[in-house]
This record gives C-alpha cells, sequence and structure tokens, in this order.
C-alpha cells in the first residue's frame, strides 16, 4: 500500500491561510519550513504500530514546532479507516500536558463519515479564551500531547497485515488539521504523518479482559519522554500489584499502583511534571513477582 500521500492543500480559514501538508514521519523530519507544527500519529521512526483483531489499540499523536511557532488553538480532524477500525473510544481519548492547561481541550465528532470507508475524530484546542494565559506549544523534541483509544475489526483475515488504519483527517466542517497564535491572526503550516498498523493476531474479548499467560513488565512508551509516559503490565492471576517510582539514588519518588488487581493486562500512566530530568526506574511488585527497567525523563 502507497502510505505516502504527498499533497498540498491551502484552505481559508477565517482571515487566515493554513497549509497543510501530508507526509510520512521521514520526510517530517527533513523539512524545514518556517512557522511550522509536524504532528506524528502512532511511532516516530515510521514503524508500524501493533495491534490485534477485535481489540483495543492505543496510538499516540506527537507535535513538534519550530523556533517562531507558538501555537496556541488547534484544530486537529483524525480519519480513521472503518474498514480496519470498528470503534472509537471519544471518552477513553486522553489530553496530556500542556494541552491540559488550555481553555478548551476537547475531541468532537462533527461529521461521521467525511469519505467513503473513514470516520472522523477532531480534537480542538484553544489555549486562551479570556482568562489567565496559558503554556503554549513551543516544542523543540517531538512530544507526546493526545492519546486515542479505538478498537479494531473482527476480521480473521488481517493478522499478518500491515494496513493504513488512521491518518490525517479531513471534516467538511473544520477543514483540514491548522494551528495559529493566541490572536488567531497567524496561520501556521501543519505536516502531519500518516500511521500503520500490524496485526498480530484476534483476540475475541477486550484487551483489559484478556487473561495473561505470564507475568510480564513492558518497557514505558515513550522512552525517552517528556512529561508523561505509559508503563503496562500483565498479571496472569490475581495479585496485590505495586508499582513505585526511583530515582538514580535509589529513592523512592511516586507509587503509581498498590491494589489488589484480577488476571489481565494493565496501563498506567506517570505524569511527571514536577520531576527533573533525569534517569528513573520503575519497579512492579505482583506476588512472587518482581521487575524494575530503566527510563529517561527529558525536558
Amino acid at each position: 500500500m502507497n502510505k505516502l500521500k504527498n499533497t498540498l492543500i491551502i484552505m481559508a480559514f477565517g482571515l487566515v491561510s493554513t497549509v497543510f501538508i501530508c507526509v510520512n514521519p521521514a520526510q517530517i523530519m527533513a523539512q524545514s519550513l518556517d512557522d511550522s507544527m509536524y504532528v506524528w500519529y502512532g511511532n516516530l521512526n515510521d514503524s508500524p504500530i501493533e495491534g490485534n483483531i477485535d481489540s483495543v489499540i492505543d496510538l499516540y499523536v506527537y507535535i513538534k514546532t519550530t523556533d517562531n511557532a507558538y501555537v496556541a488553538n488547534i484544530c486537529l480532524p483524525t480519519g480513521f479507516n472503518k474498514s480496519y477500525i470498528d470503534t472509537m473510544f471519544k471518552d477513553s481519548c486522553e489530553i496530556y500536558y500542556p494541552l491540559t492547561e488550555w481553555d478548551e481541550a476537547n475531541f468532537y465528532t462533527f461529521n461521521d463519515e467525511f469519505q467513503p470507508g473513514w470516520n472522523s475524530l477532531t480534537f480542538l484546542g484553544f489555549a486562551d479564551l479570556g482568562g489567565q494565559p496559558n503554556p503554549w506549544l513551543n516544542l523543540d523534541e517531538p512530544t507526546q500531547v493526545l492519546k486515542l483509544a479505538t478498537k479494531s475489526v473482527n476480521d480473521p483475515s488481517l493478522p499478518g497485515n500491515t494496513v493504513e488504519a488512521y491518518g490525517p483527517g479531513l471534516d467538511r466542517f473544520q477543514g483540514p488539521a491548522n494551528a495559529g497564535d493566541t490572536a488567531g491572526d497567524a496561520g501556521y503550516t501543519v505536516a502531519e504523518s500518516f500511521c500503520l498498523v500490524h496485526f498480530n493476531g484476534s483476540s475475541s474479548v477486550d484487551d483489559a479482559v484478556v487473561k495473561p499467560e505470564s507475568f510480564a513488565l513492558m518497557q514505558n512508551y515513550p522512552n525517552p519522554f517528556n512529561m508523561e509516559t505509559t508503563i503496562s503490565y500483565s498479571l496472569p492471576e490475581e495479585a496485590v500489584a505495586v508499582i513505585d517510582i526511583y530515582d538514580v539514588l535509589g529513592q523512592k519518588v511516586e507509587t503509581l499502583v498498590n491494589q489488589q488487581q484480577p488476571a489481565g493486562q494493565y496501563r498506567v500512566v506517570w505524569h511527571a511534571n514536577d520531576k527533573s530530568s533525569g534517569v528513573y526506574f520503575y519497579k512492579i511488585q505482583a506476588g512472587k513477582h518482581a521487575e524494575t527497567k530503566r527510563m529517561v525523563l527529558l525536558k
């Protein structure tokens, strides 16, 4: 499947002209456009994200800006190919710092079908709607700002295939992706990437209730990370699960989980907004099982 769709669309958004460019992540890194915002769906290295059929798939969205771009309003329509995505869990999508500090930051469905076979879920955000100033997006490294939660279709022919399941969306009501400053009088160039999904196998139930065969602690993602990262783990049987975070000196800085949990697969997000850059360790203790992994916080 041809993943690269090199198109250039210039739209009028009020009195603002916004350029929308659809490329892949490797092309984004090579761009040298002034006053630009770059958006990645999925992995930053252009590799497919992994998923099972009939299961929940989490898709992380990253944003990077050029030095002179101070983004304070965003319209980000995201397309989901209905041939591969059955359900969009709008209420399970997540918004991360600094968007959590904005006056308006939410997901909306303005138009269910904007082109055959696709659905649209749009993120709208405004840093300042007349109150106290909030942090703008001026990010010199790709930073995780959103998580999209979807459920794949139940198609036994998919395992082993890599498909284009997510991509920049075009909502007829909102137009293509656009971004501007607080005054709304500067249109930034928005460069977006498509995302591929590789299907590994099948699952007849939701990921959260699949009983794992063995205990596992996965590497946090992303790593290194800025502000927030997700830690996933599996419990083959019911146990009291405890996850602690330690600094490089071995001092405990936070407890993320401390509760009885049934067998299943779990995810927990560590919000490290108030922590200093450096090396940290996360340790899980669940019954007789214990494991520690290393992660790096970069601000």
